[in-house]
């Protein structure tokens, strides 16, 4: 009787969400309308002497409030009110409203809300900007274009330029909040309802395929993708066409709600593995970073695309500094590619052939591998070059999560440090880039996480095992020299494995491991010197010369010394912001501190939550923090050797992402089995912030090209 029960709570449940969907779909209760007319917007300014006017026809009755989009060229405009004023046909005043400008943000609509007016629809309305306390130093911008085709909308004075910026909003906006309200309260009844029957119903009897984890996730993964891409849809409909698209809105609340169900169904089969915890969360908050933040975007993206593009047409070897990519791809980089409304545009440009130039690295083929496969099929099947360079972002993104996964998976202490550390906001933006970075920091990632499995295995150690060391070697061999040093953690498996290696075969494969990771620095200091065919203005006008600067350090043994000194000091809160990613993409993108504050406060408190079984030796602690003090180093180094004047005090172009492969080793340093802190619910109070901090991370984002 009881399961009988629960399938009809079930099937009410589920006609109800249907139902509740359907009257979305039917229903006209949330409208806006776009006076904005053209793409191409210009700033007209409102100060003491220079008001806006704006005449328009009111397409709905009850009209309460217009939203208008403001600039305040990135200051804050103190003290100041700003005078909204609405009229009649007639020129009568009939609603006022002052704002204070203090509470105006820059590049964002601001609502003048008022007392609805009752048969507003068709009636010609205009609406007045003025500050009479701003200087013209303190100027209030109006996004808008001058319409060279006022009679459509505009019948009388003509002298007022109609700035088409305004988006009218109807009264029935409170119905809109009661709705959201109501699937929000949906939204948490079913979660509870999923966990507390579904899981005593053993849901998986009913959904076999569900049990195989790979089928679960690529499931959870394609839903999530959906999703979001529904979210994008919504929002450019909303913000850019001024539409309230009901199929996005209620196809969004179903995927909703089957992910919800997805992840109670994970509850329900008491898998309480943390690499486990580290998809569900990891897979739709990176795939909402690699939506919403551009392509080209992340530090030097175009670069890395150039790279993999350049081997999708079948060209392997170095062929100079520059490399054909496709124009629109050029033509659209991190400095012209500033809204979602021109990203949907590139996304349904189809391909014409037309190629570009661009800069290219010069990292290893594997580490282009996702990448390459993501162009090549978008070449394959003539998709528009900005939806391959997508392709390549989620295949890149795909090898992240499994080694993430795996690396999560076999380390055998300090699982949830690890978890936490790749939440970073600024590892996740690098994990969905079409970039080397992505695949060297994962390489570097999971060779730590390997060899400290191996140390800590009991058993003997496999052939396979031996195997699969010396490939995680060689990839770590593919990044960049100065992650060399990660080698060295071989020796420790060398020292302290009795069954890796007999003893008398110890000095002998100690002195080959120095041996190569000499001929490693000497292969990238031979690199470095090698003039390429084209050098960049910035290197000659800073006067860049390896040669030079080995010469200077040379005749001046000590300064290394002092240059380490000032560059630490000078660039540390630099190097911490940029690693925890207080501004992301090119720098351009600030996250509110107090939200990174959050998340490094739970990074640093996970290596003492969980209570460890076993703890790292002396020796081992010793060697990993010699490692990541090692790579610290020379990471400046190589960059005071390469990328610093020379003779200069302060090494540069160091920042803080590039220790993202070693930096986990001083927080592994910390876990503990005597050092625990009991927290109660301390895994619901680490879900809500988690979700928390990439919520406020990505809205950012969003508002910053919208």
């Amino acid at each position: 009787m009881k399961k009988n029960k629960n399938k009809i709570l079930f099937g009410l449940f589920l006609l109800c969400s249907i139902s509740l969907i359907g009257i979305l779909l039917k229903g006209n209760f949330y409208h806006v309308e776009n006076y904005r007319g053209s793409d191409d917007l210009v700033y007209t300014n409102i100060y003491q002497d220079n008001s806006v006017t704006q005449f328009f026809y009111s397409s709905v009755d009850n009209l309460d409030s217009i939203a208008i989009k403001l600039g305040t060229y990135q200051q804050t405009i103190e003290d100041k009110t700003l005078d909204f004023t609405l009229r009649n046909s007639q020129g009568e005043e009939i609603r006022k409203v002052d704002l204070k400008t203090d509470d105006i943000t820059d590049n964002t609509y601001v609502v003048f809300s008022f007392d609805k007016i009752g048969d507003s629809k068709g009636k010609l309305l205009s609406f007045e900007l003025q500050c009479r306390e701003c200087e013209e130093e303190e100027k209030i911008a109006i996004y808008g274009k001058e319409s060279n085709q006022r009679e459509e909308y505009v019948e009388i004075k003509e002298e007022h330029y109609p700035y088409q910026s305004a988006i009218i909003l109807t009264g029935d906006t409170v119905f809109l909040a009661g709705i959201l309200v109501l699937f929000l309260f949906l939204f948490v009844i079913s979660f509870y309802f999923y966990l507390q029957v579904w899981k005593n119903e053993k849901i998986h009897s009913y959904l076999p395929f569900l049990k195989k984890k790979t089928i679960f996730y690529i499931i959870y993964f394609l839903l999530s993708g959906l999703s979001l891409g529904l979210l994008y849809v919504f929002i450019i409909h909303l913000y850019y066409h001024f539409t309230f698209s009901y199929l996005c809105f209620g196809g969004l609340l179903l995927c909703g709600e089957i992910l919800l169900f997805l992840q109670a169904y994970q509850e329900s089969r008491h898998t309480r593995k943390i690499e486990d915890y580290f998809l569900l969360f990891a897979i739709p908050i990176g795939l909402g970073y690699l939506l919403f933040l551009p392509p080209t975007h992340v530090p030097d993206e175009i670069v890395h695309y150039a790279s993999a593009y350049k081997i999708t047409q079948g060209v392997l070897e170095d062929t100079g500094t520059y490399v054909e990519i496709p124009k629109i791809v050029e033509d659209n980089n991190s400095s012209n590619l500033k809204s979602y409304q021109q990203l949907n545009d590139l996304l349904l440009t189809p391909p014409n052939g037309e190629m570009g130039k661009s800069t290219a690295s010069g990292y290893s083929i594997v580490s282009y591998l996702p990448s390459i496969i993501g162009l090549s099929l978008g070449k394959v099947f003539h998709l528009p070059y900005f939806v391959g360079f997508y392709l390549a972002r989620i295949l890149t993104f795909i090898v992240f999560l499994l080694l993430a996964y795996f690396s999560i998976k076999i380390l055998p202490i300090g699982k949830l440090v690890l978890t936490i550390y790749f939440l970073n906001p600024m590892w996740l933006q690098q994990a969905i880039s079409v970039s080397a970075d992505s695949m060297m920091n994962m390489f570097g990632i999971f060779y730590i996480c390997y060899i400290l499995y191996l140390l800590k295995r009991k058993k003997k150690v496999t052939k396979k095992q031996q195997v699969l060391l010396l490939l995680s070697m060689l990839l770590v061999a593919c990044m960049k020299y100065v992650y060399i040093p990660l080698v060295l953690l071989s020796l420790l498996l060398l020292f302290m494995k009795k069954e890796w290696v007999p003893t008398k075969d110890k000095k002998r494969i100690v002195l080959f491991t120095i041996a190569s990771i000499l001929v490693c620095i000497g292969l990238y200091i031979l690199h470095a010197m090698t003039p390429t065919q084209v050098v960049s203005e910035e290197v000659a006008v800073k006067n860049i010369s390896l040669g030079s600067q080995l010469s200077n350090l040379l005749s001046h043994p000590f300064s290394i010394l002092r240059v380490f000194i000032n560059t630490i000091g000078t660039n540390a809160t630099f190097y911490w912001d940029s690693f925890f990613g207080v501004e992301l993409g090119w720098f351009n993108i600030s996250i509110d501190r107090m939200v990174i504050n959050i998340y490094i406060l739970l990074l640093l408190l996970s290596p003492f939550l969980i209570k460890e079984k076993e703890e790292y030796t002396k020796w081992e602690k010793i060697g990993m923090i010699s490692v990541f003090a090692v790579i610290f180093l020379l990471t400046i180094f190589g960059m005071y050797l390469t990328w610093t004047s020379v003779g200069a005090s302060v090494a540069e172009g160091v920042q803080g992402r590039y220790f993202l492969p070693i930096a986990i080793l001083p927080f592994l340093l910390l876990c503990n089995k005597k050092r625990y802190l009991f927290f109660p619910k301390i895994g619901l109070v680490y879900t809500a912030l988690i979700i928390f901090v990439h919520f406020n991370v990505i809205n950012t984002i969003i508002h910053y090209f919208l």
